[in-house]
């Protein structure tokens, strides 16, 4: 499973770069401590507009759970986009005491975990809030929501440069995607801003309608 971040930095059309959403919700039953094991270290990534926290949920409340149940993504649009979209793979995953583990943050052996696979494709294809399996997605700049569309279209179209950009996946790799992504001063190696520039542009050449 992978580790997911949240950073957000400003993007031209009203959308913001952030990773992606955890695959493991929280129950707004436990504590506020995670509950079920939750990961719950944090990393702020600050940029010229804005900063972040990143946790394996989105930071911003959700009032209803996956698919009617207590646990939630804690962003109501993502909540609804699963519940909407991905109940048939979530709740035989979720009344399985194996694959509910998985689900909550705290199993193992998840990758071959055939119930909780199933209800990972089914977020990653109907509710994306990554692209390119580099933790990096696009949020409205008002809400915080995923902009699910544009994720999916960036995916369809962008990801030879957007892989590019991201190399090696490491912190300091993500850092300075980011930075080149967004134009920063501290964006220095051309390499990588020839990467971001061209992401850039096929966003606003491919997917202007869902991203704009």
């Amino acid at each position: 499973m992978r580790a997911c971040i949240w950073i957000t930095a400003a993007f031209a059309g009203g959308a913001l770069f952030m990773a992606c959403t955890s695959k493991t919700p929280v129950d707004e039953g436990d504590t506020a401590t995670g509950g079920h094991g939750g990961h719950t270290t944090t990393t702020t990534h600050s940029t010229s507009s804005s900063s972040s926290s990143s946790s394996t949920t989105s930071d911003t409340g959700g009032a209803a759970g996956v698919c009617g149940t207590d646990l939630s993504y804690q962003n109501a649009a993502m909540d609804t986009c699963l519940t909407t979209n991905c109940c048939p793979t979530f709740d035989p995953c979720n009344a399985d005491a194996t694959c509910q583990t998985c689900l909550t943050g705290s199993g193992a052996g998840c990758d071959t975990n055939a119930l909780f696979q199933a209800y990972t494709t089914c977020l990653d294809g109907s509710c994306p809030t990554d692209m390119c399996g580099t933790g990096i997605g696009f949020s409205d700049q008002n809400t915080g929501d995923p902009i699910f569309a544009c994720n999916s279209c960036g995916a369809a179209h962008c990801c030879t440069d957007l892989t590019a950009c991201v190399g090696d996946g490491s912190q300091a790799a993500l850092d300075l995607c980011i930075a080149c992504l967004n134009g920063d001063a501290s964006c220095t190696d051309s390499v990588i801003q020839g990467h971001a520039q061209s992401f850039n542009t096929c966003i606003s050449s491919s997917c202007a309608n869902e991203c704009g």
